[in-house]
């Protein structure tokens, strides 16, 4: 299992190279481009002593790293980190957030929050909002049924109302 460290930095990394081989007509980078430059940044280089060896350890990276790329890219959901950190949000009001629109009523997945800032998923795009946009925006998946919790803008977490 990754830490949430590692998880949120292959998360953003995989989002980064899915949105260069998005605009592939612009970029030139394909899948197997991305590939095949990526690879050996992620997975290290190759250690083989003769050059077939290398090729061949080279090829197998670039492999795997096209499978879990188009893995990412066919199926996010088994990407998703589900621990207490991550939480399921609805979006209270339409806006436009970093140049995608969220509307009222879908859901993203909050998977990081800090004291100023709030990362989540919302479709195929990672987005961030200040804390406070946060606490106008989004409320947790199960505040809508259960009018006891609320969204505490301090910590983003759920709470219960003490009587």
């Amino acid at each position: 299992m990754l830490t949430n460290q590692r998880y949120n930095l292959l998360s953003y990394l995989l989002n980064y190279l899915q949105l260069v081989v998005s605009h592939e007509r612009y970029s030139k980078m394909g899948l197997r481009a991305v590939a095949t430059i990526f690879a050996p940044i992620i997975f290290g280089s190759p250690t083989a002593a003769t050059f077939d060896g290398f090729v061949e350890e080279n090829d197998q990276r670039i492999s795997l790293l096209l499978l879990i790329l188009q893995l990412y890219t066919e199926h996010d959901s088994l990407f998703i980190k589900t621990d207490s950190r991550t939480q399921i949000m609805i979006i209270r009001s339409t806006q436009r957030v970093q140049g995608h629109l969220i509307v009222i009523g879908e859901e993203l997945t909050m998977f990081h929050r800090s004291n100023n800032f709030v990362f989540f998923r919302h479709n195929q795009y990672l987005c961030s909002l200040s804390t406070e946009e946060a606490c106008v925006l989004l409320s947790p998946l199960n505040s809508q049924t259960n009018p006891k919790q609320r969204l505490s803008c301090g910590t983003m977490q759920t709470h219960k109302n003490e009587k």
